[in-house]
């Protein structure tokens, strides 16, 4: 089966070239997918005369980054997911503090060191001078050269008029050399889907690119022939920001002007738009303004470029305001599915049986429990995750269900219940469970042969339409017992709960049974519900018992009974020690017990509460 829908991420890999490919272009991205990465905390703030115009130079303005007014923090916007030509792309790097490139080097024609900046801000600002003491809030965090301003996934942060030589904002850069942390190494080329995706402000500017084919530590040997980016090629990413503009030295930049409301938009550059022939080596990628018309050694040297570039000559827009959130990307695995009201509980999504959202997130995770990708479900309930095909761990991948994102290296073992929802069961490739109520589906091993893994899908259902609508629940220690409380709102054809406890959160035991109270296992009223268990090692001596009982299988009849004796004293003895022990580690450990109730129905079907903490008095 071949792959329905091909990503990218930011990860180098081996490729192949393909004469087919010469006359591939720049491609337009649509349809983006734009999430949010938390700022720092505390915010970061400095005082600062200004840099003139709008901001006075002979007062001083704070400057706040991170943060949308003086309580509310903000976001680092990142991109997530876009579209090609009906193909779809991700990014799995977009977290803080992650880069997309090694190094980002600035050529100039000068030796300024002017950094100019840009940075969203909360609300379109007035034009007029502000007075002293005035509070700037900016949305993403702070960075403060050129270099960090480019080389980041966050997208709402970035630079004025780069290649312009004749503006307020002049920094008389000529070209920008984005590095590569791996080399790629082109042995061919059988797909279009690997390149790089660059961001601009606004989306109206042409510029020049080519692949850097010699590197020798921080000096560019070769490029290769350069190919030009229009403004055609930009593709709106739907978020328009206000911004301001910063200028001064590097790490004291100054408030200048405030800008209007514009657009982000990107634009993916394949390799095969690159020039490159196969057998060459890609170190990364160089910029410059789109009236450099040269070839050869003299694109090496950046004395030889233009120094009157202007905004808009010879029929080109040339101030690139590029921002972060690019990288070299390449092809990923999809994990697809839905959350849907599963009315029937039977597993089943029957017709009229609609997905939903429930605010529910998606975690792709690996086999070291580290999330891989993390997305929120749409309105229709269906998701999609991605993988990189090129580094994956051996081992068995999960899908796991919770009520918040989740960022790229996280470790998540558990699943989240959304409030006002349980889970009924799952359906995976048409086949459904109902046993398996967790959040969790195991999805197996993924290699980089694999096709895409569709139709993992969890059944959700309003509590009260579950056959057991919990109410609280809670558990504690006191006087070295343990108590377990909760309460049911309604009860459908319930018959029992069983009591189980953890140290870890996800290896449960059974310490406990409880019948229901409801009449014929049925009722509409709230219910409460206790147990209390004297803290034992007891359920330690039952797998010790079984060990012995087979022991005795190695003896003969002669000196079974000798051995039955001997055992049972030994045994006698390791239960009492081992309750001793156990009692008190029982207790110490109190604050790393998790309690959950497996509610079970007359026919056997179950479902389980939330998984609480022991709270030890």
């Amino acid at each position: 089966m071949s792959r329905l829908t091909k990503l990218i991420v930011s990860l180098p890999v081996f490729l192949v070239f393909s004469s087919l490919m010469a006359n591939a272009q720049p491609k337009k991205p649509i349809n983006f997918v734009i999430g949010n990465t938390p700022t720092q905390s505390p915010a970061y703030k400095y005082t600062i005369k200004g840099y003139g115009g709008t901001y006075a130079t002979n007062r001083n303005y704070e400057l706040i980054f991170g943060q949308k007014n003086a309580n509310t923090p903000s976001f680092n916007r990142v991109v997530k997911l876009f579209d090609i030509q009906g193909e779809s792309y991700s990014v799995t790097k977009g977290v803080s503090g992650e880069k997309p490139f090694k190094k980002v080097i600035i050529r100039r024609s000068s030796g300024s060191t002017k950094t100019t900046a840009l940075f969203e801000i909360p609300n379109e600002l007035p034009t007029n001078v502000f007075p002293n003491n005035y509070k700037v809030y900016m949305v993403p965090d702070y960075v403060g050269t050129m270099e960090n301003l480019i080389n980041s996934y966050t997208i709402n942060r970035g630079t004025d008029n780069v290649f312009v030589n004749d503006a307020a904002t002049t920094t008389n850069i000529e070209r920008v050399d984005l590095i590569l942390e791996n080399p790629v190494s082109v042995h061919a080329v059988t797909k279009n889907t690997s390149g790089f995706l660059l961001m601009e402000r606004g989306g109206n500017d042409d510029f020049k690119v080519a692949a850097i084919t010699g590197l020798s530590g921080d000096n560019i040997t070769k490029l290769a022939t350069p190919s030009l980016v229009k403004k055609s090629d930009w593709g709106a990413t739907g978020v328009q920001i206000p911004s301001i503009v910063l200028q001064g030295e590097p790490n004291a930049l100054k408030p200048s002007q405030n800008i209007s409301t514009q657009m982000l938009s990107g634009v993916f550059i394949p390799l095969s738009a690159l020039n490159v022939s196969a057998g060459e080596t890609i170190y990364g990628l160089s910029l410059f303004a789109a009236d450099v018309n040269l070839s050869g050694a003299d694109l090496l040297n950046i004395s030889k470029y233009p120094t009157n570039t202007k905004d808009n000559s010879g029929g080109y827009s040339h101030g690139l305001d590029l921002m972060a959130g690019g990288g070299f990307f390449t092809r990923a695995i999809l994990v697809k599915g839905k959350i849907w009201k599963d009315e029937s509980l039977d597993a089943i999504i029957n017709n009229g049986e609609n997905g939903i959202d429930a605010g529910i997130w998606v975690n792709l995770v690996d086999p070291n429990g580290k999330v891989v990708s993390s997305v929120q479900t749409k309105n229709d309930g269906s998701y999609t995750l991605y993988t990189p095909d090129n580094s994956l761990v051996d081992g068995g991948y999960k899908v796991i269900l919770t009520t918040r994102e989740y960022y790229e290296g996280d470790v998540l073992t558990h699943s989240e219940r959304p409030d006002g929802y349980g889970y009924t069961g799952v359906n995976v490739g048409g086949v459904p469970d109902v046993s398996n109520k967790s959040g969790i589906i195991n999805i197996g091993a993924i290699d980089g042969n694999s096709d895409d893994i569709t139709e993992v899908n969890f059944g959700v259902l309003d509590e009260h339409s579950l056959p057991v609508t919990f109410g609280s629940i809670q558990a504690y220690i006191k006087n070295n017992e343990l108590f377990v409380l909760w309460s049911t709102l309604s009860e459908v054809g319930n018959s029992r709960f069983e009591i189980e406890a953890s140290y870890d959160g996800k290896n449960f035991f059974k310490i406990g049974e409880v019948a229901s109270q409801a009449e014929g296992g049925n009722s509409s009223s709230e219910l409460q519900y206790s147990f209390q268990k004297k803290i034992s090692a007891s359920l330690l001596f039952i797998p010790v018992l079984a060990a012995v009982v087979l022991m005795l299988f190695a003896f003969n009849r002669k000196n079974k009974l000798w051995a039955l004796s001997l055992l049972f004293a030994m045994v006698s003895s390791f239960g009492f020690y081992s309750c001793k022990k156990s009692d008190q580690a029982f207790t110490k450990d109190a604050d790393k017990l998790f309690i959950r109730i497996k509610q079970i129905d007359l026919d056997n079907q179950y479902e389980y509460s939330k998984t609480v903490q022991v709270i030890k008095y």
